[in-house]
Parts: structure tokens; C-alpha cells; sequence
């Protein structure tokens, strides 16, 4: 099975990498102050906080749900790996049990042209008739010069 491989824990590791990250945004989300004194751009701050809060709540629900789809993939991936492992074998058996030498054909076509002797005769050759000559025409003058 050349070019062909599973890594098992390829995506354990992803989802277990996006895990991490949902925890970063919600750590993040959780540390953000409720207000803020800015003075004058106190309403503004506050506003670009609660976005950057939303932000990561957003952020952590969609990577929990990917890492979610990525455990459920590895598990659904080694089925796989172990069902086409199996029909890889199966095939490949199959296949070199049909392969056959130019000895086994000839000798299949030896037998053939035994056991049915006029089917594999040669055609006779259609009666042509004789060529005749040609006859001459009229020749066309040539064009006259520019």
C-alpha cells in the first residue's frame, strides 16, 4: 500500500490543539472588564470590548464544534481505514488471480480454434472487378498570368 497512510493521531492532536484555543477565548471572554474609565472615549472602549467579547464567545462555540466534528471524524476515519485496508487485500487478490500469461491465452486460443474449426477460417476475398483504363478528356487551359 504505497502513497497510502492514516496518521491516528493527526486529528486527536488538531482537535485537541482547538480545545485549547476554545479555553484561550473563553478565558479571554471572562477577564473582560464591565466598565471602563476613558474618559471622554469610555462609551466607545466599551462598546469595542463587548464586540471583542462576543467576538470570542463566537469563536470558542464554532471551534468547540469543530473539534467536536474533528473526534468524531477520527473515529469514523479508522473504520474506514479498516474497512478499505480489507477491500485493498480483496482486490488485489482478485486481480492477480485474473492476470493471465501469453502462454495461457495462446493455449485458449488453440483450444477455441479446435473445438469450433470454421469459425476462425479466413473470409474469402471478394471478386473485384479488373481496373480499366481512363479515357482522356478535355483539359482545362490554364489560368492566364497576372
Amino acid at each position: 500500500m504505497d502513497g497510502y497512510f492514516y496518521d491516528e493521531g493527526a486529528l486527536t492532536q488538531a482537535a485537541d490543539y482547538l480545545r485549547g484555543g476554545v479555553a484561550d477565548l473563553d478565558l479571554i471572554a471572562s477577564d473582560m472588564p464591565d466598565a471602563v474609565d476613558a474618559g471622554f472615549s469610555s462609551e466607545v472602549v466599551g462598546a469595542a470590548l463587548v464586540r471583542v467579547t462576543k467576538g470570542c464567545v463566537a469563536l470558542a462555540q464554532i471551534g468547540d464544534g469543530i473539534a467536536d466534528k474533528l473526534h468524531a471524524a477520527n473515529g469514523s476515519y479508522a473504520d474506514i481505514e479498516n474497512t478499505n485496508a480489507g477491500r485493498m487485500r480483496y482486490e488485489g487478490q482478485k486481480s492477480e488471480d485474473s492476470v493471465k500469461t501469453l502462454d495461457q491465452i495462446d493455449r485458449e486460443r488453440q483450444n477455441s480454434e479446435a473445438a469450433y474449426p470454421f469459425e476462425h477460417s479466413p473470409t474469402p476475398a471478394k471478386t473485384q472487378p479488373k481496373p480499366q483504363a481512363a479515357e482522356p478528356g478535355d483539359v482545362p487551359e490554364p489560368p492566364p498570368p497576372r
